[in-house]
């Protein structure tokens, strides 16, 4: 038999290969009755002289399937063993799994919290975020990162504010001493 993979029907408990006709047609025998059929569609096909079915495909199983629910008992097994290796093999993941997404929202999260963070401890201006240098700064570092908006950052900024202040003043709360410079309560001519 070939290398490629066999269909969970045709691996011998309920149904076993036969023959291999080429370009991935298969004849395969009932275990519980010995009938030969043809994996494969057996819409528009018709039987040959030898019973079997003249088309059938490797990956097509409808017809091997339907010969088996003739089959009460052996059905019921068929079900219950594809539950067991379902469960034991889970699917194979598929090719966007293993590309980040921007959907995740602990990711966005985190990005937006980043950019947040830049903008308001370097004391820019809110729309240097809207800046086009800013947002290819932000997809060459991360290219599933998207940009916050100047209306979700001004949207945001307040409750930034109040955490900044709620931590502030913890901190202030916590110390036993604080020292600051003698200028910082006369500037600007207030005293």
């Amino acid at each position: 038999m070939s290398s490629r993979s066999v269909p969970a029907i045709i691996n011998g408990n309920f149904f076993r290969v036969v023959e291999e006709l080429g370009n991935g047609n298969v004849v395969v025998q009932c275990v519980p009755c010995e009938t030969e059929l043809q994996s494969g569609s057996t819409r528009g096909t018709k039987r040959d002289s030898s019973g079997g079915l003249k088309k059938g495909s490797f990956t097509a199983t409808s017809n091997v399937l339907k010969h088996l629910k003739l089959h009460p008992a052996e059905h019921e097994a068929y079900k219950n063993y594809m539950i067991t290796e379902r469960k034991k093999n889970p699917e194979q993941p598929t090719i966007s799994s293993f590309f980040p997404t921007t959907n995740d929202p602990a990711r966005a999260s985190t990005d937006d919290k980043l950019q947040m963070d830049y903008i308001i401890e370097s004391m820019l201006p809110l729309y240097h975020i809207e800046l086009p240098s800013f947002r290819r700064l932000v997809k060459g570092l991360k290219p599933a990162a998207k940009s916050l908006s100047y209306r979700t950052l001004s949207s945001r900024i307040h409750g930034l504010y109040l955490e900044e202040k709620c931590l502030l003043e913890k901190q202030l709360l916590e110390a036993t001493w604080i020292c600051c410079t003698a200028d910082l309560w006369s500037s600007r001519r207030r005293s």
